[in-house]
């Protein structure tokens, strides 16, 4: 099990430089960055980075769980 774990750990950042170069795609090809665009694009980051930590929170919190049976 610790294999797979220590995978998912790896391709962590992948997944996170992923999801920055998605949201940011449609800015970049934009002619210019408006203030709601930059707004927008900051708030779901704040939001998968949050969305991101809560999953984890929780994947920790039922291996612990699972671990004490």
């Amino acid at each position: 099990m610790s294999g797979v774990t220590s995978m998912q750990s790896q391709q962590m950042p992948a997944v996170i430089c992923f999801i920055v170069t998605a949201l940011f795609s449609g800015a970049a090809a934009a002619q210019g960055l408006s203030a709601d665009t930059a707004v927008l694009s900051l708030g779901l980051i704040v939001v998968g980075a949050l969305a991101v930590y809560v999953a984890m929170q929780i994947r920790s919190a039922l291996r612990s769980d699972i671990d004490r049976r």
